[in-house]
């Protein structure tokens, strides 16, 4: 059981870091883009740190 429960572990925390860098990629992009003032670019953004957080909750 010590095994299995550290292999799970061990995958919740690559999914929360990988989810982690992809919120800060996307946050990077939202500044980008309001620098940009091409707001039809913030909708995908938001949508992408929606499912990032997600994966984080589940």
């Amino acid at each position: 059981w010590n095994e299995i429960n550290d292999n799970a572990t061990k995958e919740v925390r690559l999914i929360i870091v990988s989810a982690s860098d992809r919120i800060a990629e996307e946050l990077a992009n939202i500044i980008e883009i309001l620098k940009s003032w091409n707001y039809g670019e913030l909708k995908k953004c938001f949508q992408h740190i929606m499912n990032a957080m997600i994966l984080i909750a589940f």
